[in-house]
């Protein structure tokens, strides 16, 4: 008798499979309610059908099916084991979807997002009026007036290229060309300097959501707060030159990278560097997941 060709060897292995995987309906056939008797699987035919199998597994033909296919695989020294490939790209995969959810467990977590921390532990110089640290440097110049500040935004519009910005009240809107937009509503304190009360981010095209509206994207919910974040631990009073030197460190937000990792978008999500801390004499950037804290440390 002729030995079966490899062809044929291979078809008699995917009827097997095939056979088999009918095995898996059976005990749900079994246990189906609400069907008609002439539809329901016995217990009879389901275990003719199970015996057979068997012993077609077990035929001469199917083994040595078998043992050829196994002695292919184990002469194969080019590990192209489908099954061993199959099982590392499944966990593989597995891993970087637990990844995945975790980091946007991280972002998406309204309540406590990963960079509001306790205005406890902030790092840089004390602040002179408040006497508490604050996340600023000590302010080189004096504060602005309110009757001053028409004056000083004319002054910082000229000097500055990549930072604009615009009164309308006490409302200031701060543009950073094709970056975003931030609104800040200003007030004064008892000295009448002017004061940082509250801020918020959109996007570059996001102009009719309005000074009060919220950004579609998450990378600009994330920067509304964060600088939320620190007008909150400072008390709600934030001299103007200091926010604006920060609002205006966001001008590379899409192509710095990030101080900690060196890399301009995080493996494990979609936004770039939105913490902002000051370390050096100057505001470096760091993803998220790669700060210690935010700029409260």
């Amino acid at each position: 008798m002729a030995s079966p060709t490899l062809s044929e060897q291979i078809h008699k292995l995917e009827n097997l499979q095939k056979e088999v995987q009918k095995l898996r309906a059976i005990p749900i056939g079994l246990l189906q309610t609400g069907k008609s008797d002439a539809s329901k699987v016995s217990a009879g035919d389901a275990l003719k059908a199970v015996r057979q199998i068997g012993q077609d597994g077990l035929s001469e033909d199917i083994q040595g099916a078998l043992r050829q296919a196994s002695q292919s695989v184990e002469s194969d020294g080019s590990d192209l084991n489908w099954t061993r490939r199959h099982e590392k790209r499944k966990a593989r995969w597995d891993m970087i979807l637990v990844e995945k959810m975790t980091s946007q467990l991280r972002f998406f977590y309204r309540d406590k997002p990963p960079f509001m921390r306790s205005p406890e532990r902030l790092e840089e110089g004390q602040d002179r009026n408040k006497g508490t640290k604050s996340v600023f440097p000590p302010l080189a110049e004096a504060a602005v007036k309110m009757e001053g500040l028409p004056e000083w935004a004319r002054e910082f519009n000229r000097t500055h290229s990549q930072c604009k910005v615009r009164i309308q009240g006490q409302l200031l809107r701060v543009t950073l060309p094709d970056i975003m937009t931030v609104y800040m509503t200003v007030g004064a304190a008892h000295d009448q300097d002017v004061v940082v009360e509250t801020i918020r981010v959109l996007g570059p095209r996001e102009g009719r959501r309005g000074a009060y509206g919220e950004s579609e994207y998450t990378v600009f919910k994330l920067v509304s707060q964060q600088l939320a974040t620190v007008l909150e631990a400072e008390q709600g009073s934030v001299e103007l030159q200091n926010v604006m030197a920060l609002v205006c460190s966001y001008s590379s937000l899409f192509i710095s990278p990030c101080h900690v990792c060196g890399r301009v978008i995080p493996a494990e999500s979609p936004v770039p560097a939105v913490v902002r801390r000051w370390e050096g004499g100057a505001w470096i950037g760091e993803h998220v997941t790669c700060s210690a804290g935010s700029a409260l440390g």
